[in-house]
């Protein structure tokens, strides 16, 4: 398969399901470097899902279609903010189906998204967004995903936008439910604290605590 970015190839659909990691968790740090000078949407602090999104775009034939379950974060963090300038760029949103704080995944504690585009050079019309909020409505949600109609409910929430109105800043899909306030982010700057990403240090097994000897009092509840 060609290269789709020349349009001479390149798939007509990309399917997947990405590895859920930062790049903080990447001890061989030639990785990140490799990744820094080959990535549009390479932040100090992205997810390895910005390059599964980017690399499966350039590998579409022009009009080509890319379906991904990636964690939903990058909708709004402000690192992702490369990764969804490049989304806008390169791509027609067509549907976005945000599961919210449902956990799909068991062995995996993370809010997933299925993101799906279209591989366009002039991108824009309009996208279908829904966002989840009670599990027993999974099933009734995804279907009514494929109909593409309003919905307002406590158990989802469906709405169509306008490519036209995002940016590369945190996208904000309900801007109706926000009329006459002001985001934090336009008063202050929101980060993230200190973190080392190296969570063998501080997360250990309760026999591990025994041996160190350990004071129970400076371990959480789970570990005690």
């Amino acid at each position: 398969v060609k290269k789709g970015t020349d349009g001479g190839g390149g798939f007509d659909v990309i399917i997947g399901n990405p590895p859920y990691f930062n790049l903080q968790t990447i001890r061989d740090k030639s990785q990140t470097v490799y990744f820094e000078k080959n990535y549009e949407s390479y932040r100090g602090k992205a997810d390895i899902l910005y390059f599964f999104i980017e690399k499966s775009l350039n590998l579409l034939k022009e009009e080509g279609y890319l379906g991904l379950i990636v964690a939903n974060y990058f909708l709004r963090s402000y690192y992702a903010d490369k990764l969804r300038k490049l989304i806008l760029k390169k791509s027609k949103i067509v549907k976005i189906i945000d599961f919210g704080s449902i956990k799909l995944f068991a062995d995996a504690n993370v809010d997933t998204c299925v993101l799906i585009l279209k591989k366009n050079k002039t991108p824009k019309g309009k996208y279908t967004y829904g966002i989840l909020f009670q599990e027993t409505a999974l099933a009734e949600f995804l279907i009514q995903n494929q109909k593409a109609s309003a919905i307002d409910s406590t158990k989802y929430k469906l709405l169509t936008g306008n490519q036209s109105d995002l940016t590369e800043q945190a996208w904000q899909f309900d801007k109706g439910k926000y009329f006459g306030t002001q985001p934090l982010q336009e008063i202050c700057f929101i980060g993230k604290g200190a973190a080392t990403g190296n969570d063998e240090i501080f997360v250990i097994e309760d026999r591990k605590a025994r041996e160190l000897g350990l004071e129970k009092e400076l371990l959480d509840k789970k570990d005690k």
